[in-house]
């Protein structure tokens, strides 16, 4: 009895350490300089990476200790706001920082650019599933914390090129007009520069920019400058172009982590897949679906495909009305799959032991309303046969 009493004391003076020593105690601007310090970004295009350092500058212990937070300040001035550290897990750190940024951000619009920028980052780019999530998870919650529609305009496909004439006068009136270059810094300009500058603001954030690193320079650019603008008029022009971009950025980053096709990635794709359908609700899911086109296409072979994931879509599915099971959502390619198709490819899938066929009949049978599954009989009446009478009469009216 007196060693499991040790052992129990020793278990909760463990987790009073990790709770009283913790990155969660660090400030936003001690959390971003120690994550900037680890990863850094390189190469574009295809060769975009992350790097993770080793030999890094972060913040004293005394920093992340809850206890010394009323004497923090103090201490600091005496050994210093960094120390050199050698990390052993450079990946956990960056999680743990990743982690703090969308919480300790708040309400503040700059600070949530600045966040935008980094877990982007993280979430397209990280070889690790699980920093990936993480990153995914602040992501959302900056989007909700800003009120950014993440689902709104992922109907209309992969972002375009745009016109590169109408872009490059976008960028260079920005280039001209933004307040760091203003005297003094971010002095109000001219009726007629402002109104061009408020134009060109708005123009580069209407649509999403062509390429990740484009989308993300546009979220440092606009946060750059609305922390400098000291223009009333101009403030609020810069607040709404940055939040459309930051709604661009997030939206995208989470779209392609739900396109990720590697076994490795499976739950990164998971969540978000989870975070897409809170954000676009019931009328999104038939989008989802074309937006996974290597799950959801008609000459998909379903052994190939996650278990773990056919299911999650079955049970969004289900959970339609007629109406929404039967809608289509084109985004590439001449075929279209609604809902109702996705579970049809599965319920009459020939293999009797597909694990996912008797969840997908039974979604069909409550998108339907019909009370029985009829797995058991004999003709149009056994083993879900009328799914594929239904099915069959579906098609030929469609």
């Amino acid at each position: 009895m007196r060693e499991r009493r040790l052992r129990r004391g020793g278990a909760l003076a463990g987790l009073a350490t990790v709770a009283a020593c913790s990155t969660g105690n660090l400030t936003y601007s001690e959390v971003v300089r120690d994550l900037d310090a680890i990863v850094r970004p390189e190469g574009s295009g295809d060769e975009r990476r992350l790097v993770y350092l080793r030999n890094v500058q972060q913040a004293p212990g005394v920093a992340k200790w809850l206890l010394l937070q009323p004497i923090k300040p103090v201490l600091l001035l005496i050994v210093g706001s960094t120390t050199a550290v050698e990390l052993e897990n450079p990946s956990g750190q960056v999680r743990d920082l990743a982690a703090e940024l969308a919480p300790k951000a708040g309400s503040s619009l700059e600070r949530g650019a600045a966040t935008v920028l980094r877990l982007a980052r993280v979430a397209e780019l990280d070889p690790s599933a699980l920093n990936r999530i993480v990153a995914l998870d602040g992501l959302w919650e900056i989007a909700q914390v800003h009120g950014l529609d993440v689902f709104h305009g992922l109907d209309q496909g992969e972002p375009a090129a745009g016109d590169a004439a109408q872009l490059g006068h976008w960028i260079a009136v920005t280039r001209t007009s933004v307040p760091q270059v203003r005297t003094p810094v971010g002095a109000p300009l001219a009726p007629e520069a402002a109104a061009a500058y408020r134009e060109a603001m708005a123009g580069l954030a209407a649509q999403p920019l062509r390429t990740a690193e484009d989308r993300l320079w546009l979220v440092e650019w606009l946060g750059t400058a609305l922390e400098a603008e000291r223009d009333p008029e101009l403030t609020g022009p810069t607040a709404d172009a940055l939040r459309r971009g930051m709604q661009h950025a997030v939206q995208w980053t989470v779209a392609h982590a739900l396109q990720l096709r590697a076994p490795a990635w499976i739950d990164v794709r998971m969540r978000a897949l989870d975070i897409l359908r809170a954000a676009g609700g019931p009328d999104g899911v038939p989008l989802l679906l074309a937006l996974m086109p290597d799950v959801t296409g008609p000459g998909v072979g379903l052994r190939d495909v996650d278990l773990g994931l056919q299911l999650r879509l079955i049970h969004m599915c289900g959970q339609l009305d007629k109406e929404r099971a039967l809608r289509k959502v084109r985004l590439a390619g001449p075929v279209a799959q609604a809902p109702i198709d996705f579970l049809a490819h599965i319920a009459l899938d020939d293999s009797f032991l597909l694990p996912s066929k008797l969840p997908a009949l039974e979604a069909m049978a409550l998108v339907l309303r019909r009370e029985h599954l009829a797995l058991e009989g004999e003709g149009e009446s056994s083993q879900g046969e009328w799914v594929r009478k239904w099915y069959d009469e579906y098609r030929r009216s469609s």
